[in-house]
């Protein structure tokens, strides 16, 4: 549409950006100052990390708009780069690279003579999209993310530090669902054949279908080959490179990312563990997709003591649910699991489901291991809380990706998105007439999700 030239205009513009994924001399040519003003911002971001890597994800800011946690998420994506604890020239380059594309995009959208809303696909790490989210906020403009089923408008600065697909007390009175029905739903969930828009389906068929049961408290002890303990508590490990800030999930977090956590526990248990608790650490079943294969078995014969057992694979893992006293995790889909259960999980930072009652949340690394050394707190949930945990799991799998239209030509599903190969997809794309395309109801439902919500 007419209306909408401005939005393509700077997305066109955004390009330009992409010069800074190599150090050449267009840079200089691009833009001296924007050039200079981020070797600035490059130094001083690394004398904040060297003086403390946590005040430069929670505070590092450029124009006063905070990036720190995106480009640190951008630093250990890849090369089990969450193992260095030390700056070396990659982390360098990253920084330099995600500020100068800040500075471009800033610039960019700062110069608007006219009105303009901006279009992003994604709310994680370091990307234009995520830059363009926190800037055009930060300007008062509106905000619009579509991803595949998502769709969703931000308004307001603070939406641009959580969850895209955040559930607050509020929306849960906006959805009327029959307890048989949301039953009917976690029983499917934990046999492995559910399916939705928040966790990865993959992942839920790889822990919970065609496994053996855990048939009672004792029987756990009897498979471990272990006395029996007063406590069992279960630590959900994430995959070390996956983004632990950003839009994606929830900017707050107490630990600098999802291995510093990892590793804390294990050496601060192996140090003050009293003998009353049966710890089971639990892999992520996408670790091998991060190439992290190793590393979580490495770190946990380290600090190997008697009462510390990995989670045996063979076994369905909801089976063991109702034997536990609590889950830890940084802030994984496996502490909601647990919530509908009973159980009171502790998590480390903001997500799609904190601040519902439901999770336990220290606010910060001392209140963490002040929790997990004594339990101190009451890890149980009541029917009132259990059911809320219950009926927002279902709500963030069934609702907060909602708003497109399934179409016949274009894909609104993540699990059929990560079947597919993007390439080939793009190509198949292509050879479609774009008169057909604009009749499908998949197109037909994002567009009149822009009319209705941009006035256009």
């Amino acid at each position: 549409d007419n209306k909408l030239n401005n939005t393509k205009t700077i997305y066109e513009r955004f390009k330009i950006s992409n010069f800074t994924t190599s150090f050449s001399k267009k840079i200089l040519v691009l833009n001296p100052l924007i050039f200079s003003k981020s070797i600035y911002w490059t130094i001083k971001g690394i004398f904040i990390y060297l003086i403390n890597p946590l005040n430069f994800i929670d505070n590092f800011e450029i124009s006063k708009i905070k990036v720190g946690d995106l480009i640190y998420d951008s630093s250990i994506r890849r090369d089990q780069r969450f193992l260095k604890s030390y700056i070396d020239i990659k982390f360098i380059k990253i920084l330099f690279i995600s500020v100068f594309k800040f500075s471009h995009i800033y610039k960019v959208l700062k110069n608007q003579n006219n009105d303009y809303i901006c279009l992003i696909s994604s709310v994680s790490h370091a990307t234009d999209s995520n830059f363009a989210l926190r800037i055009s906020l930060n300007f008062g403009k509106k905000v619009y993310l579509h991803n595949y089923a998502a769709l969703r408008v931000y308004d307001k600065i603070e939406q641009g530090f959580l969850s895209d697909k955040k559930v607050y007390l509020k929306d849960l009175n906006k959805f009327k669902i029959s307890k048989n029905r949301i039953q009917k739903f976690l029983k499917n969930r934990f046999k492995g054949s559910t399916s939705g828009t928040f966790t990865n389906p993959f992942e839920i068929k790889k822990v919970y279908t065609k496994k053996k049961s855990f048939l009672n408290r004792d029987h756990i002890f009897k498979i471990l080959k272990l006395k029996k303990t007063k406590r069992i508590v279960l630590f959900s490990a994430h995959a070390f490179s996956d983004a632990p800030h950003g839009g994606a999930t929830g900017s707050a977090f107490i630990f600098k990312d999802y291995f510093d956590l990892f590793k804390k526990t294990l050496k601060f248990i192996s140090e003050n563990d009293d003998g009353n608790t049966l710890w089971i650490f639990k892999e992520h079943p996408s670790s091998h997709i991060f190439k992290e294969v190793g590393i979580f078995k490495e770190y946990v014969d380290r600090y190997k003591f008697k009462n510390l057992k990995q989670f045996p694979k063979e076994f369905d893992l909801s089976t063991l649910f109702p034997y536990l006293d609590t889950v830890i995790t940084g802030r994984g889909t496996m502490a909601i699991e647990a919530a509908t259960f009973g159980i009171k999980p502790i998590i480390c930072g903001v997500t799609s489901f904190s601040g519902l009652g439901f999770t336990q949340e220290p606010k910060n690394q001392v209140e963490y291991f002040k929790n997990i050394t004594n339990m101190n707190f009451n890890n149980k949930l009541n029917p009132k809380l259990q059911s809320r945990a219950q009926k927002t799991l279902y709500i963030l799998e069934n609702f907060t990706s909602k708003g497109a239209s399934k179409g016949k030509i274009l894909i609104n599903k993540i699990d059929k998105a990560i079947k597919n190969d993007e390439k080939n997809y793009e190509i198949k794309l292509k050879k479609i007439p774009i008169k057909k395309i604009m009749i499908d109801n998949y197109y037909l439902s994002v567009k009149e999700f822009i009319r209705k919500n941009f006035e256009v």
